[in-house]
C-alpha cells in the first residue's frame, strides 16, 4: 500500500480506519522524519526514511504518539490568576 500523507485533522474527518501520515518527531532540533498510524482509533509510530535519522527513531521518537493520550497532557492554554492556573477560552475578536 502506497503510503499518502495528509494532515491529522483530514484523517479524522474522513473516518479512516487506517491512515499513514507523514510527520517530524517533535522533540528536538533534527525533525526526524516519522509516520503516524492511525488502526481503528489507536496512534502509533513509524519510522520513516528522512535524511536526518535514515529510517530509524530514538526512544522520544518510538514514545512521541503516547503523548496523544496521556491524561494529564494539556489541551488549552492556561493563564495565571492570583495562586491557581485557570483554563483560558477562546474569544472571537471583535473589529
Amino acid at each position: 500500500m502506497a503510503m499518502q500523507a495528509i494532515s491529522v485533522r483530514d484523517g479524522l474527518k474522513q473516518g479512516l480506519d487506517e491512515r499513514s501520515i507523514a510527520t517530524h518527531c517533535p522533540y528536538c532540533a533534527l525533525q526526524c522524519g516519522m509516520n503516524l498510524i492511525r488502526r481503528n482509533g489507536v496512534v502509533s509510530v513509524a519510522p520513516r526514511e528522512f535524511p536526518t535519522n535514515k529510517g530509524g527513531l530514538c526512544k522520544k521518537g518510538w514514545t512521541a504518539a503516547e503523548l496523544l493520550t496521556n491524561r494529564e497532557r494539556l489541551t488549552v492554554p492556561l493563564v495565571r490568576e492570583q495562586e491557581l492556573w485557570v483554563a483560558t477560552r477562546i474569544v472571537g475578536r471583535s473589529d
